[in-house]
């Protein structure tokens, strides 16, 4: 099995977002933990959906200013994504409870977060998130997924000010503007400011090293039951439009990640493939290398076959997983459209 290279994130500093480019590739030494766990959308896509049960006051905006802004003390926050627990490290937030189970499909929170999780309760799994652990907490503010938790929402919003986003389907746009909104939500406007300005600054430097003239791009998720598609207003797919490769997929039928055979892979034909896989499974490619329609794809006979961490590509939409993933562009070779770097050569 491969074993993917250790962690090097590819980051501006917090404190000085003009820094310039030789300031921004951090050194490839092994990150503490070593390897992790894990266009735009419409506008309306992008803004916060606010739920709220049958009768319940309506909440505001997470676009608008927060109750929280005239607080003092940081609300109490239970983050329901670990998308969420990422934004709020982000802005210096403790969450006091997270959706951090790790029982059927779930495989718990990236190890890249653990760090920031210490004394945060664990509230059961994002699916299936405990009513009575989240009530026992006393939150002030709970963060969910409009689709995800669809229907514990009226429940939730019984409990506390809930807010909820279309996060799992959220492209990189999306997900900027909902930092921005939790920034409000937690009365961290400024630190939310300075992290989008960190993060443009990021994309910028990251788009100056990029391959100019690379090809197109297929990004997505290989476990050993399937592959789904990650197209280019899903998250991991859009941060390829954002440095500039194309993804060859496009949304279907208003879905953003969707699942595709061999034959539909082969329909797809990208010249570069990024396969997000999982170091503790089998990823049903590895079935597939046999076929000669995997051998006849474009990405396979120019050796543009990378693999990647699934648990930090696809299940930790965040600035702080962002600067990470950048990082793995760079340092598999896709940044600057190079052969797999050992590391990120695709399972045989």
């Amino acid at each position: 099995m491969t074993h993917l290279a250790p962690l090097a994130p590819f980051r501006l500093s917090r404190f000085s977002p003009a820094l310039g480019l030789s300031t921004l590739l951090l050194a490839c030494s092994p990150q503490p933990g070593g390897q992790t766990g894990s266009g735009a959308a419409a506008a309306q896509a992008a803004a916060p959906a606010t739920s709220q049960a049958a009768g319940a006051e309506p909440a505001a905006s997470g676009t608008a200013t927060s109750r929280a802004d005239d607080q003092e003390a940081t609300p109490r926050v239970v983050a329901l994504e670990y998308s969420y627990l990422d934004m709020l490290a982000a802005l210096g937030v403790q969450p006091v409870g997270g959706a951090l189970g790790n029982t059927g499909a779930e495989r718990g929170a990236p190890a890249y977060l653990q760090e920031y999780l210490q004394g945060v309760a664990d509230v059961g799994t994002r699916a299936q998130p405990s009513l009575e652990a989240i009530s026992a907490l006393k939150p002030d503010l709970i963060l969910a997924d409009s689709k995800t938790h669809a229907e514990v929402l009226p429940a939730l919003h019984k409990l506390a000010r809930t807010q909820d986003y279309p996060n799992r389907s959220a492209s990189y746009d999306d997900v900027m503007e909902q930092l921005r909104s939790v920034g409000e939500l937690t009365g961290r406007r400024e630190q939310a400011s300075g992290e989008l300005d960190r993060q443009a600054a990021l994309l910028a430097s990251v788009k100056s090293v990029a391959s100019a003239g690379a090809p197109p791009v297929l990004v997505g998720a290989a476990t050993p039951e399937g592959f789904w598609v990650h197209s280019d207003q899903s998250f991991a797919g859009s941060l390829f439009e954002k440095v500039g490769r194309r993804n060859v997929a496009r949304a279907q039928d208003g879905e953003v990640i969707y699942q595709v055979s061999l034959e539909g892979l082969a329909a797809l034909n990208p010249p570069s493939l990024v396969l997000m896989t999982a170091q503790d499974e089998t990823p049903i490619t590895v079935k597939w290398a046999a076929n000669p329609l995997w051998q006849g794809l474009d990405a396979v006979r120019a050796n543009r076959v990378y693999e990647v961490d699934r648990d930090l590509w696809s299940r930790s939409r965040g600035p702080l997983s962002i600067e990470r993933i950048f990082g793995q562009m760079r340092d598999s070779g896709l940044l600057m459209n190079e052969a797999p770097a050992p590391g990120f050569r695709a399972r045989p």
